[in-house]
């Protein structure tokens, strides 16, 4: 939820808080935001990157997005050159899951269950984790409205039935759709 993505904003710090922000305001896979340099905002106010996993080009508002990563990272204009979160650039080339369970550590921090026991399974499942900012985005798209073929190309999937897959409407949207459609006369 929105309140949720803001309370692991909230619980995260330094660099781990700018990676939280870009998973949530873009649903960049977690490559694709570690390794994000500062040259993808460009001169015309839009962020634009290619996703390491499909090679899709992706487009987005970049003026806010900037504006909110350079308060977690501390960074002004003149400090802005190679990647955003050097540290965790770094540390992803070396070990992506150790990124990976940093997050998850602030994901905890802020009330959120990462793995779920579920009965007759010997391991507890994954629940909440960096890739959940990027279903959340998905998500919001949809509700807000947002066609399905725009919300494709922001986060770079291949097909329609992927970016289905990462659509959770909540009752909240359902209820508000039906109220337009029983509105109509």
């Amino acid at each position: 939820t929105d309140g949720e993505i803001t309370k692991i904003i909230d619980a995260a710090e330094g660099e781990y808080k700018a990676l939280i922000i870009i998973g949530a305001r873009t649903g960049l896979r977690l490559g694709d935001a570690c390794q994000l340099k500062w040259s993808a905002f460009e001169s015309d106010g839009v962020m634009r990157t290619v996703t390491r996993k499909t090679g899709a080009p992706v487009a987005l508002p970049g003026e806010a997005l900037k504006l909110e990563i350079e308060t977690a990272t501390g960074k002004t204009s003149g400090q802005q050159q190679g990647f955003i979160m050097p540290g965790i650039a770094e540390r992803y080339a070396r070990d992506p899951s150790g990124v990976s369970d940093w997050v998850g550590r602030y994901f905890k921090r802020a009330g959120l269950k990462t793995s779920v026991k579920e009965k007759g399974w010997s391991k507890a499942r994954p629940d909440a984790s960096y890739h959940s900012l990027r279903h959340a985005f998905v998500t919001r798209a949809i509700e807000a409205g947002v066609a399905a073929p725009i919300v494709r190309a922001l986060v770079g999937h291949n097909t329609a039935a992927m970016t289905d897959r990462y659509t959770h409407v909540g009752e909240a949207a359902i209820l508000e759709a039906f109220g337009k459609i029983t509105e109509r006369k």
